[in-house]
């Protein structure tokens, strides 16, 4: 079953909701595993100390930051009052960080591999 979505819109969607893509291009089974992954790992890393903003205004944690938004409604959980900002206080903040910007970084993958497999590649 191949998706009739137009262009710009599939890669939104599979931006917005991590796997979408997938789903709507009749990968089932892989769309289930993005989803559960790139969210597992977001939250893992939010709950580990990593927040979506930082308090810090250097460029890596600028791009950390923009990294982190690629992760999609994901991203909207870390804006909950507890998970907003990082302290970067111990070791486990900074492996926390790490895995929320990674899980960003996987969707923005994970939804632009989506205009290939719309091709058949």
């Amino acid at each position: 079953m191949k998706n009739t979505l137009p262009g710009l819109k599939i890669y939104l969607l599979s931006w917005l909701v991590p796997g979408l893509g997938y789903y709507l291009n009749g990968l089932r089974m892989k769309a289930v595993l993005i989803f559960v992954l790139i969210t597992g790992t977001f939250i893992g890393g939010l709950l580990m100390g990593g927040g979506i903003f930082s308090q810090s205004g250097d460029f890596i944690s600028r791009v950390c930051m923009a990294s982190r938004l690629g992760a999609g409604l994901p991203w909207l959980i870390g804006l909950a009052p507890g998970f907003r900002y990082t302290e970067l206080l111990s070791n486990l903040g900074e492996i926390g960080s790490c895995f929320t910007a990674v899980s960003g970084l996987l969707n923005v993958l994970a939804a632009v591999s989506v205009g290939d497999i719309r091709k058949g590649k």
